[in-house]
């Protein structure tokens, strides 16, 4: 709580000047990091104590602050403050005109609201296309999850036996969509089930999903286990549970050796897509603010990157032990290969299908998250706007 900060502001300057400034820019610094906006090398004379002290004080509770956002992006005043680039917005203005098949949005490994989509997002996407949100049980089995999915589809299709999905799935939650539909998957010995699921499904689009597993996976299982520092539990948000020293291997073990690497090519080889629904699949990519990869590797591995490659995003710092395992990966061919990643998912474990492209985003801004409310200051990327093109493009490929 800062109680009264703009108030006493003036007076403290009196009487310790540089301390008051020194002290009000680390916890503008600090703030705007937990809305998900990192500052490496923030300037602290580009804006008075004062400023700082009402920036803070609007900003307690709301990370959409008016001081903090201007029409959607962070206010200039910031971005001199924080020195970022602030770049405009990315692509084409989406349109107005909605799909032809509802648009489902299928949560990840964990449905707390932090970790899963922002509802900044449904409700842009709401206000033009027939959207709805389906959460998965957390950290269950894909036989679990998936039939959480498979009974939300039903429910939405009370009524409307000819209504058609386009499923676009975060993270695990892209496994469970894959395995809803393959001859592999949930109703591999119900062929009639199966017929009639495959025929409500117009189309897959995964975003950031581990298809190869990641090596994230391993070194959380190390960390359950005790063998590794814990801390990098808290990327999964496993952290909390861990400290309260509750056993979390009846919980998450079975889950977490699921994704890993070679228990992936395992799931792949069982679940096979289902013929003739297309698949898309965009991966995204992050860094240090001391880059790992240059432009080339970045091109090679995504093909396209949305908004260019100049458009180079830094992880939260949250990420940042995480991202030491989330490089390596199986590659299509079944090799391993090292190459960009997200924090959590390297960009070749997320190609499935047809990969569109790279987001200039880490595994947490493509989900609006974590409090990610406004344009990225790094990038221009806006969740909410990246997913109206996607309904877009959606619509324009007839579904």
């Amino acid at each position: 709580m800062r109680p009264l900060l703009v108030a006493f502001v003036a007076t403290l300057i009196a009487a310790s000047g540089c301390t008051v400034q020194q002290d009000v820019c680390l916890d503008l610094t600090q703030r705007l990091q937990e809305c998900g906006l990192v500052v490496t090398e923030p300037n602290c004379d580009a804006l008075d104590s004062a400023t700082m002290a009402g920036i803070l004080d609007a900003m307690e509770d709301d990370c959409s602050a008016p001081e903090l956002v201007e029409d959607g992006a962070v206010s200039p005043e910031l971005c001199d403050f924080a020195g970022w680039p602030c770049p405009g917005p990315i692509g084409p203005e989406p349109t107005s005109l909605p799909t032809r098949n509802t648009l489902v949005f299928v949560g990840g490994i964990d449905n707390t609201p932090a970790f899963d989509w922002s509802p900044a997002i449904l409700d842009a996407v709401s206000n033009v296309h027939d959207a709805h949100h389906v959460p998965l049980k957390s950290w269950g089995t894909p036989d679990e999850r998936t039939r959480d999915l498979y009974a939300a589809l039903e429910g939405l299709s009370a009524g409307r036996p000819d209504r058609r999905f386009n499923l676009i799935c975060y993270a695990v939650g892209g496994r469970d969509c894959r395995y809803l539909v393959s001859p592999g998957g949930l109703f591999a010995d119900d062929p009639a089930a199966l017929a009639a699921i495959q025929a409500k499904i117009a189309s897959i689009t995964t975003i950031s999903t581990p298809h190869r597993g990641t090596r994230l996976a391993e070194a959380a299982l190390l960390a359950v286990m005790g063998k590794i520092d814990g801390s990098i539990l808290d990327a999964l948000n496993l952290g909390p549970l861990a400290g309260m020293g509750l056993d979390l291997s009846p919980m998450i073990v079975a889950v977490l050796q699921g994704l890993t690497p070679t228990t992936s090519l395992s799931f792949n080889e069982q679940v096979v897509d289902a013929p003739g629904i297309p698949f898309w699949s965009y991966a995204s990519v992050s860094d240090f603010p001391i880059p790992e990869e240059d432009d080339g590797e970045i091109a090679e591995a995504c093909g396209a990157v949305y908004g260019g490659l100049e458009r180079r995003d830094v992880l939260n710092p949250i990420l940042w032990v995480p991202s030491t395992f989330a490089h390596e990966s199986f590659d299509e061919t079944g090799h391993v290969s090292r190459g960009p990643a997200d924090g959590q998912v390297a960009v070749a474990s997320a190609r499935w299908g047809e990969l569109k492209g790279c987001l200039p985003a880490d595994h947490w801004d493509v989900i609006g998250q974590i409090a990610h409310v406004v344009r990225d200051p790094m990038t221009g990327f806006s969740a909410p706007r990246f997913y109206l093109q996607l309904a877009d493009e959606l619509r324009n490929a007839g579904w």
